[in-house]
């Protein structure tokens, strides 16, 4: 019986203290830029890192007249997005046609693209969300 007094006065003392709450599972920061007119440098995506290549780094960049382009690795993609508060949609993708080592990854990305529910600004980091609510792509600002 001691022990689960224990137990309840800890799990009591983790809850009253924060570490037990869900929202607090993530550190949010204030945003430091903006989603549109920003370039977005892929740095993970469906939970594996992504490194971010000197010279040709994969990365997005979100325009003001709702479309968009980027870089995949290997080929130019482009096309339309709507956003409503948190939520953004992408549609329309295109894409140049050159193959390479990094196609799996192109594929991935637009695959991610099509799937994304909402966005997340934490910091200077965009993070894609499914419609679960699971980050599948989190791009870094320059």
């Amino acid at each position: 019986m001691k022990s689960v007094s224990t137990i309840v006065l800890l799990v009591g003392f983790f809850c009253s203290c924060g570490f037990l709450k869900k929202d607090n599972a993530l550190k949010m920061e204030e945003p430091s830029v903006v989603l549109v007119g920003t370039n977005w440098f892929l740095t993970s995506l469906n939970n594996k890192a992504i490194e971010i290549d000197a010279l040709q780094p994969i990365k997005i960049k979100i325009n003001d007249d709702n479309t968009f382009k980027g870089f995949a690795g290997c080929n130019q993609f482009w096309g339309v997005y709507k956003t409503m508060q948190t939520q953004i949609n992408f549609s329309n993708i295109n894409r140049t046609k050159m193959s390479c080592a990094k196609i799996k990854i192109e594929n991935e990305l637009t695959d991610v693209l099509r799937t994304a529910q909402g966005y997340l600004i934490n910091g200077n980091q965009l993070q894609l969300i499914n419609k679960q609510g699971e980050v599948i792509a989190i791009f870094q600002a320059t």
